[in-house]
């Protein structure tokens, strides 16, 4: 993955949609993303089947310079490599990270949930044993009655 040269372009006047990118209207380009109107008017024609990658990774940014056409398992893939720490704050080291089936997950967080039980696993769990414990004791009721 290059670095991306220069600095990001960003016009605040612009406005931000849900997912981070700027939105343009251009009479030629109709309603665009503003990375790819760039794109379009400086490098050429956006390639066909290829998603843009923010090298930078600011979503907002629109310098082609920051943009690279990258395939859509590819741009998954870097988009988790930029994530350096777990939703509690942990950082994914070596020593810290646990990979199944391709996807990271953090040590310590998995420590944590096992050192404290899920309440409602345990309340299910003595649910399940006091149900089946007087399923047995009807049964064995029945059982000596019969004889």
């Amino acid at each position: 993955m290059k670095r991306p040269v220069g600095r990001c372009w960003v016009d605040p006047s612009y406005k931000v949609d849900k997912d981070g990118y700027v939105r343009i209207t251009s009479s030629y380009y109709g309603r665009h993303s503003a990375m790819i109107v760039v794109w379009k008017a400086i490098v050429g024609s956006w390639p066909k089947g290829l998603v843009p990658d923010h090298l930078c990774g600011n979503h907002a940014c629109y310098n082609p310079a920051h943009i690279e056409p990258v395939t859509p398992t590819e741009n998954s893939r870097r988009r988790g490599l930029r994530i350096t720490h777990c939703p509690k704050g942990h950082e994914y080291t070596e020593e810290n990270t646990y990979v199944h089936r391709g996807k990271r997950s953090c040590l310590d967080c998995r420590r944590e949930r096992k050192k404290t039980p899920d309440q409602s696993r345990r309340h299910s769990l003595s649910h399940y044993y006091r149900y089946h414990e007087r399923n047995k004791a009807k049964q064995l009721e029945r059982y000596h009655n019969s004889k």
